[in-house]
C-alpha cells in the first residue's frame, strides 16, 4: 500500500477515504484491521495528536471518521475562490515584482476558476505606477 503520510496539510475526510480505499484494494476488509493500521500513515504532529484521545474512544470508522475529520478539519489549507483572488491586490509600495510572486499562491489556492478568469482577476488587482 502506497498512501501518502497524513500531515494536516489537506482535507482530512478525503484523505481518510482514500485510505480506506487503499487498504481495500490492498485486500484488507476488516475496518478494525484498518484503524489498527492507521497511526503509521501520520506525520509526527498528527500521531501525537492521537496519542492524547481518550483509550476506546474509537470502536468503529464511523467513530474514526467522526473524530478524525473533527479534530483535524480545520488544520488545512483550503482552496481559494474568486472572491480572495479578487481580493489579492498590490499594496502601495509594493514592487510588481513581490505582488506578483505574493499573488500565484492566491491563484493556485483557487482551483475553481478558469484561466482566463484568474488572468482578469489578477491584472486587476495591480496599481498603475508612472
Amino acid at each position: 500500500m502506497n498512501v501518502v503520510k497524513y500531515t494536516g496539510d489537506t482535507n482530512p475526510s478525503v484523505w481518510l477515504e482514500d485510505y480506506r480505499l487503499a487498504c481495500q484494494a490492498g485486500g484488507a476488509s476488516d475496518d478494525r484491521f484498518i484503524i489498527q493500521y492507521l497511526p503509521i500513515c501520520f506525520g509526527e504532529n498528527v500521531r501525537a495528536w492521537l496519542e492524547f484521545l481518550p483509550a476506546d474512544s474509537i470502536g468503529s470508522w464511523a467513530d474514526l471518521r467522526k473524530v478524525f475529520v473533527g479534530n483535524l478539519q480545520g488544520t488545512y489549507v483550503r482552496p481559494g475562490n474568486t472572491w480572495d483572488l479578487k481580493n489579492c491586490k498590490q499594496e502601495p509600495g509594493e514592487s510588481l515584482h513581490d505582488y506578483i510572486r505574493r499573488s500565484p499562491s492566491s491563484v493556485a489556492r483557487s482551483q475553481a476558476l478558469l484561466m482566463p478568469m484568474s488572468s482578469a482577476r489578477s491584472t486587476a488587482g495591480l496599481t498603475a505606477r508612472p
